[in-house]
């Protein structure tokens, strides 16, 4: 899975357990490598415990924190800066891993 380098600081610390994608090929149970780009070497690795699909708006805060941010506000702010767009009704998948 490809990270930046912000969110893959946060989950060597162990802020950030969750993560949402607008596309999932992952699958529970598996182990992923954690990069910081396309084509680079494996960082580290992690084990998808669920994943499900919600409605990004439907965010709460306890997820917020589990994304690694301490508001709405502020996991709002990353993902705009991201993907480029906040869509409230987007779908999107939610990745918990440890």
């Amino acid at each position: 899975m490809i990270f930046s380098n912000e969110h893959i600081e946060k989950i060597r610390n162990g802020t950030k357990t969750q993560t949402r994608r607008q596309k999932c090929n992952y699958r529970p149970g598996r182990s992923y490598a954690v990069q910081p780009g396309r084509g680079k070497p494996e960082l580290f690795r992690i084990t998808i415990l669920d994943i499900r699909r919600e409605r990004l708006g439907d965010i709460s805060e306890a997820d917020c924190i589990a994304e690694g941010y301490p508001s709405r506000d502020a996991y709002r702010e990353v993902w705009t800066s991201i993907n480029g767009v906040w869509d409230p009704d987007q779908f999107v998948y939610v990745i918990d891993f440890r």
